[in-house]
């Protein structure tokens, strides 16, 4: 009683029924926004995924992803916009699609340097790359996790990384408003 009386709550069975609707409607409001915000971040991630900066270039075949990008086209272009982008003389003379945990990498290599783009699969095993943001190093080309670029899809629209070098090395990011490589003609 004494908490009624310094809330100063006059009948107890009406605060036990408004308390109980309020935590009901909590309860529904919260289930309800919750499916929402499920189907709109599908929905972002969708068009996300579908816009200017994503091009195909493979496909997952039983399980394992294939390049069907034309590579010497990739090869070509990519040491031209490396150079144009950041000054850096890539040389680069071979191109791979790399599992990296649930997606990809699109890694470009070189005698010295190797460039890595993120690659998502689609619903119908189509292997899309966001060809304007790349991570290139020499200092850690060997390292499976070290300077590749890694996007936080529970943010979409939030620019590309670089993972650090483990071993402290340089890993240089170049973004760019336009493709950095072209995939077919």
């Amino acid at each position: 009683m004494k908490i009624m009386k310094i809330m100063k709550i006059n009948n107890p069975v009406n605060t036990i029924l408004g308390l109980g609707l309020v935590m009901l409607f909590t309860f529904v409001s919260c289930h309800t926004d919750q499916d929402n915000t499920d189907e709109d971040y599908i929905e972002k991630n969708a068009i996300e995924f579908n816009d200017k900066d994503w091009q195909v270039v493979g496909m997952l075949k039983d399980g394992k992803p294939n390049l069907t990008a034309n590579k010497d086209l990739l090869l070509s272009s990519f040491n031209k916009n490396l150079l144009s982008k950041s000054q850096i003389r890539g040389n680069f003379t071979d191109v791979v699609l790399k599992p990296y945990k649930k997606d990809f990498q699109l890694v470009f290599r070189g005698a010295k340097y190797t460039s890595s783009f993120y690659v998502k699969e689609n619903d119908s095993g189509k292997l899309f790359v966001n060809h304007t943001t790349t991570c290139t190093t020499t200092d850690c080309s060997m390292e499976p996790e070290g300077c590749i670029v890694t996007y936080e899809l529970s943010k979409p629209g939030m620019p590309g990384t670089c993972t650090p070098c483990a071993n402290g090395g340089v890993c240089t990011k170049t973004v760019s408003n336009s493709a950095l490589f072209t995939a077919s003609n």
